[in-house]
Order: structure tokens, then C-alpha cells, then sequence
């Protein structure tokens, strides 16, 4: 395909080049190359770009990066994204881009909680965030030594919640394995331009499940597959349409999964299970996984279109090679991936909105609405499926309805959807939009869905109780305590959202629920001695080592220590608290710590304690700049 160069002057040494105007407005989307994968594989990207114009309808414009600096590109991308017409709606990253490094930004990610005075390289979270979500704002720390990476601060000047204006994925080969990075670009260019040229309908589903997944728990896996057939209504009768494979069905289990994943129209495959960036921990208790080495000894050519890798470090894009990689640079027909740079945690809406990929929808725009700082699309964003029709009330679109029209539905029309909507995934949505706003009616959604019958809600009814830690959820959470037959990662959720509570009130209320069943259990005795036990256990476990820092009995070092923990472990009964000696502390070093904490609890029923002191420490000017940033930084937290 023949380009209409056009050069745009940018400071920063960007050539933009883009395709022939069209009189209709279109969608945009940037292809963003470096200069040597341009060379090498310009007429695999001039195919690929005229596919994605004349099949799919974009417009696009290829920017050429010749400085490798990653501001610069973030820079060209605002402006595509703001102009007038046929503004971009999508990136595509290929070849050697700049891989942003992102520090002071562990709250938007799932999991990854790590010291950042240790390694950068292994502190930062490589993030696209950067060149996707506008609204954050940055600082740069410079380059690595040797490195691709540029690091950056978030800053408390912009946004502190993901909300990416555009969609964004990677396409980053590496010369590992023996072949050349520009061998793999070229030829999957050309696979994913003939993903467009012969575009199919969705048919198929494979689940893998591994050792360890989500406790291992029977209900939450059946109620997985009862979501899918809400995602993907369409294939309610469609022969082979859905296929399930548990760690334990074969030994070795492998062999089985990688001959399930090479079917010739497989359409998504998930794969819950641990993880590294080489390797799929299948089965850890038999060492029976698959590593990057077994997968090129096997040759294995995994043909599912799209792979969500439910797992850690999987799609570390910035590595010499990862997982992901080794998947769309195959020889199979993996086009598209979703996956983790760092660790991510299992309690997550991991297949949200996927439903909407038999509709038609980008994988990109998926991963877009379901943002974490260290998720990507690993292969091209803009891998669409042929629209299947959807089955009347498909529970995807609702969703979707649902997350593009917020604004017009208010938070008591999302709690009666909560307690009345007949489709599980349909209350998730409305939960979680609650969640999300935290309404002032959570509490009440939150004792709707701790009933729930979708094993899913109610895990992230237990779960969101702990951060929210009201007392008024007491009641509530005694009953599910005491309940005799919860899903053991229910069940393991309750009893870690026990150290939240008010002890006292909370064994109040456990014998109260306790009293009432006795003359209807078998064994009453050692049943209401485990719940007992366990609310002993764990009840007020941290009330010591909190109130040891807040009584200045730690020295400089275990203070930073003890903060670091209560990111995480701090109820928020004890918040106001600490809201309280923030203020009067003067240690620079544990204020800052500090104000760290309180913004990792915005969803705690005391929260509003918190607001109150961190934005009198914003506004006093009379305290260092560091600490005021931090307190600002800490104030949008809570505020968003």
C-alpha cells in the first residue's frame, strides 16, 4: 500500500505519516512503529494498515518514533486523540517502543505491593497506562543504564484512578529463541492483516483451570461456566462450543492442554492458573508445567484467537520474552492476548465484558473498561470478531449500557437492579458500580450481595465488607460467617476480612447467630468452637502493631516498616486514629508513609476523618512541598 507522507513538525523529532483523507469521520487509530521496524517489515505494516482501513474502517496514522523517548509519543497520541476529526480511539505499539517504568503507583494495580526502595527495575510496573490514559500526569526519573525503560512518577497533579481515553496493545518481539525480532514481526503482521482479510464469527471457549486457582473451589468454578453462557448467549447450541479442562484430568496435564489449545477454530482460550514470565504453572504439585523452552521442544502452535492469561507476570511484554509472546509469535493462529506485566490477584472480574467479543468489540476496547495499571493487550488491540446477533437480553450489552450511559442510572436504580435483575453478571455490573462511586447506599449493596447466589458477587461482597469496615455490616457478616456450607474461597475471603472488624462487636454478633442455630446442627459444639475460634484468631490482630507506631514506641526504620503493612492491614476503625497522629507527626519520612496509608483505604467507612486531615496538610503551607504533594496525592485518592 502506497502512504500520502505528510510530515508534521514536532520537537522531538516524531515524523507522522498517514493515510489518504476520507470525507466521512471516521475512528482513528495510531500505529506507532520504531524506525528499524519500519524498514524491516514496511510491507507487512503498509498491508496490515490497509487492512485495518479498508476491512475495519479506521483511519489511521503511522508515527514513525526516531528519538525512542516516551513523552514524545504520549505527546503525539493527546493531540491525535483531541483533534477535531477522525480523532484516534486506539494505539498500536510495534516493534522497540519505549517501555514506561511507573513508580508511586501501586494503589492501581490488583496485586503488585513491593518496597520501592529496592531495584527499580523490579520495584516500577511497566505500564502503558502511560501512553493510554491522558488523565494521569507524570514525572520523569530518567532512563535505565541499559535498558529500554524510562521511569516515571505519578504525580499528584493529575489523575489518581485508570480511566484510558484510548485503548492500547503491544506488539513487541525480541530476537529470543533464535530467531529475529524482524522475522517475528513480519510474520505475524501478516497474520493478524489476514485476521481482517478473512474476519470469522466467535465459536468456541476453552477454560482451563490450574492447581491453586481460586482455592480450588467447586462452587466458584461452576458458577464461571454459569457466567459464560450469560456472556456468550449466542452459543447456547452451537456443538463443541464450550470446553473445560481442571489440572488434574490427565497426568501430565500439559500435552492435554497445549492439543486442546491447537484446535483449528478455537475462538478464546482462559487460563486460570500461577504464573512467570516463562512459564504456566499448570500443576506445581507434580512439577507438570509449561515453560517457554517446553513450548518451542513441542512446537506448539496455539490457534486460540484470543488468550486471557488469568495468571502472573505472563505478559511481561518488557522482558527478552515472556509467555504471551511466545503465543502470538507462534506459528498457530493466537492473534491476541490479555495479561499481566507484574502479579495480579485472583479475586478479579477477570472476564468482564468479554461477551461483547462474539458482538464484534476490539479486544482493545475490552481491556480499556477493564483497566489495572499492569494489564495489556499483548498482539493487536484492534483484533475484532464477525458480530454473531446476540440473544435477546444479552448480558454484555446490558453491561455495556450500563457502563457507557452511568450517568443515567442513579445509585438506587443500580441497587434495585442488584436485587432484582435475573442475570448474575448484570448484578455484577451493578455492584460494581457502586463499588466504584462508592455510594452512598453501599452498605446496603453489600448485604445484597453477601446473599448473593453467583459465588463471584458474593466474593466481592466479602471483600469489598473488609475495605469498607463499617459496623454496620456486622450483622451481616456474622451470618455469613456461621453459615455451614460456603465456598471455600468465600469462606477464606470471610475469614481474612475478620482482622477488619471491631472484635468485640463482631464476637457480639457471631454468638448471637450462633445461639439461634444450635438446636439445628449437628456437632453444635465443635461447629460454633471453629467459628469461634476463628473470629478469635484474627479478630484485632493488628490493633497492637498499629498502635505501637501510633504511640512512637517503633524507631525510624519498623515505623516505615509497620506503614508499609497498613496499606493493606489497617481496619478502619483504627483510621481516624492514625488521621490524628499523621497530623502531629514530624517525621517527614513516616508522614509521607502515612499519607500513603490513608489513601489505600478511600472505600473505609471512616474515610471521611481521613479527607479531613490530609487536605488541612495540602493546604498548610508551612509544611515541606514533599509532604503537601503526598497529601494532595493522597486527597484525589479518597476523593475518586
Amino acid at each position: 500500500m502506497s502512504f500520502k507522507n505528510y510530515y508534521k513538525s514536532c520537537g522531538l523529532g516524531l515524523v507522522l505519516l498517514f493515510s489518504a483523507l476520507c470525507a466521512a469521520a471516521r475512528d482513528g487509530v495510531a500505529v506507532v512503529v520504531d524506525v528499524v521496524s519500519y524498514d524491516k517489515a514496511r510491507a507487512e505494516l503498509n498491508d496490515y494498515v490497509k487492512a485495518l482501513e479498508q476491512k475495519q474502517g479506521y483511519k489511521v496514522y503511522v508515527v514513525v518514533d526516531r528519538w525512542q523517548v516516551p513523552d514524545s509519543i504520549r505527546a503525539e497520541l493527546m493531540a491525535l486523540h483531541t483533534q477535531k476529526h477522525d480523532a484516534i480511539v486506539g494505539a498500536v505499539l510495534v516493534g522497540d517502543i519505549p517501555v514506561p517504568m511507573v513508580r508511586d503507583a501501586q494503589y492501581l494495580t490488583s496485586a503488585f505491593k513491593m518496597d520501592q526502595t529496592v531495584n527499580h527495575r523490579e520495584s516500577s510496573v511497566p505500564s502503558d497506562r502511560f501512553y493510554d490514559d491522558f488523565s494521569l500526569r507524570f514525572r520523569p526519573l530518567g532512563k535505565d543504564d541499559t535498558l529500554p525503560y524510562y521511569y516515571y512518577s505519578l504525580t499528584a497533579e493529575g489523575a489518581q484512578k485508570l480511566s484510558p481515553d484510548i485503548f492500547s496493545g503491544r506488539i513487541r518481539p525480541t530476537d529470543a529463541g533464535g530467531t529475529s525480532r524482524y522475522d517475528k514481526l513480519r510474520a505475524y503482521l501478516r497474520k493478524a492483516t489476514a485476521a481482517k482479510l478473512n474476519p470469522e464469527r466467535f465459536r468456541s471457549v476453552f477454560v482451563f483451570t490450574g492447581d491453586g486457582s481460586i482455592s480450588e473451589s467447586m462452587p466458584a468454578h461452576i458458577d464461571e461456566f454459569r457466567g459464560l453462557m450469560e456472556h456468550f448467549p449466542q452459543l447456547a447450541a452451537t456443538p463443541e462450543a464450550f470446553s473445560y479442562m481442571n489440572y488434574d484430568d490427565a497426568t501430565p496435564i500439559r500435552f492435554r492442554m497445549m492439543n486442546e489449545m491447537m484446535r483449528p477454530y478455537l475462538s478464546l482460550a482462559m487460563l486460570h492458573h500461577h504464573g512467570d514470565w516463562d512459564t504456566q504453572y499448570l500443576n506445581m504439585r507434580t512439577n507438570d508445567n509449561l515453560t517457554i523452552n517446553e513450548i518451542q521442544k513441542w512446537g506448539f502452535r496455539p490457534n486460540a484467537r484470543c488468550v486471557v492469561f488469568d495468571a502472573c507476570f505472563n505478559g511481561s511484554f518488557h522482558r527478552d520474552d515472556c509467555i504471551a509472546n511466545e503465543y502470538i509469535f507462534s506459528n498457530g493462529k493466537t492473534v491476541a492476548t490479555l495479561a499481566g506485566s507484574v502479579n495480579i490477584i485472583q479475586d478479579k472480574w477477570y472476564d468482564r465484558y468479554l461477551g461483547l467479543l462474539a458482538c464484534g468489540v476490539s479486544i482493545g476496547y475490552i481491556n480499556q473498561h477493564t483497566a489495572y495499571l499492569e494489564g495489556h493487550v499483548i498482539g493487536d488491540p484492534t483484533f475484532a470478531f464477525l458480530p454473531t446477533p446476540p440473544c435477546k437480553g444479552s448480558a454484555d450489552l446490558l453491561c455495556r449500557d450500563m457502563l457507557e450511559h452511568a450517568s443515567h442510572y442513579t445509585d438506587k436504580a443500580l441497587l434495585q437492579t442488584l436485587r432484582t435483575s435475573p442475570l448474575a453478571t448484570v448484578r455484577l455490573q451493578a455492584f460494581t458500580m457502586l463499588t466504584d462511586r462508592r455510594s452512598s447506599v453501599l452498605d446496603d449493596a453489600i448485604i445484597t450481595a453477601l446473599d448473593d447466589n453467583y459465588e463471584m458477587l458474593q466474593r466481592f461482597a466479602v471483600n469489598t465488607m473488609a475495605k469498607r469496615g463499617s459496623e454496620r455490616l456486622i450483622p451481616a457478616f456474622a451470618r455469613l460467617l456461621t453459615r455451614t456450607n460456603l465456598s471455600k474461597r468465600v469462606a477464606f475471603n470471610a475469614d481474612q476480612a475478620i482482622q477488619f472488624f471491631n472484635k468485640q462487636l463482631l464476637v457480639k454478633a457471631v454468638d448471637s447467630c450462633l445461639a439461634q442455630m444450635e438446636g439445628r446442627l449437628v456437632k453444635a459444639d465443635s461447629f460454633c468452637t471453629a467459628v469461634r475460634g476463628q473470629v478469635e484468631k484474627m479478630g484485632g490482630r493488628w490493633d497492637s502493631d498499629i498502635m505501637s507506631l501510633l504511640n512512637d514506641s517503633l524507631d525510624h526504620k519498623h515505623a516505615l516498616r509497620q506503614a508499609g503493612y497498613m496499606r493493606i492491614y489497617c481496619p478502619a476503625y483504627l483510621l481516624p486514629k492514625v488521621a490524628k497522629y499523621t497530623l502531629r507527626c514530624t517525621d517527614n519520612d513516616v508522614r509521607k508513609a502515612l499519607l500513603d496509608v490513608m489513601g489505600w483505604h478511600g472505600m473505609a467507612y471512616t474515610s471521611d476523618v481521613c479527607l479531613k486531615v490530609v487536605h488541612k496538610m495540602a493546604t498548610d503551607q508551612q509544611l515541606p512541598q514533599d509532604v503537601r504533594d503526598e497529601a494532595r496525592r493522597c486527597e484525589l485518592r479518597i476523593i475518586n
